[in-house]
């Protein structure tokens, strides 16, 4: 039978800041300050915490069948227009969300990924995107 350990010891006072308060700094101002200038705009969520997070939503999606036909949650099935290079990396997330016994397809994929981006919109990030993809159709015509 295990032996209790108590703690009996003096307890440690708590520290306390009594220091100044300074205001968070601008990044624009430190930027400017230093001379840099903005080379690409990370989306809103792009951590990898955040990423990591999306997987393993878009996994626990699949995996509860709830982005497959036939639930009774799905009302409609549409055919959407992909590019090329869209659909190779839809195939390639489907591919690194197997887990062996349970291979999701790269609709269920692409459904789950579309179910949380309407989830939860950022729309300035949306807009942007969709701003890049009209200037890149009309730079590719």
């Amino acid at each position: 039978m295990a032996k209790r350990i108590r703690d009996i010891g003096v307890k440690p006072k708590r520290i306390r800041d009594v220091g100044q308060h300074y205001p968070p700094v601008d990044p624009a101002l430190v930027a400017t300050a230093l001379g840099a200038e903005q080379v690409a705009v990370r989306p809103k969520g792009g951590s990898p915490l955040a990423v990591f997070a999306a997987r393993q939503a878009v996994a626990r999606r699949i995996l509860t069948r709830s982005a497959v036909e036939g639930s009774g949650n799905v009302r409609r099935q549409e055919e959407i227009p992909i590019a090329e290079s869209d659909w190779d990396q839809l195939h390639k997330l489907a591919a690194a969300l197997a887990n062996g016994a349970q291979i999701p397809s790269v609709g269920q994929v692409a459904g789950a990924l579309l179910k949380l981006s309407l989830a939860s919109p950022d729309l300035n990030a949306l807009r942007l995107q969709l701003q890049q993809s009209a200037a890149a159709e009309r730079s590719a015509t």
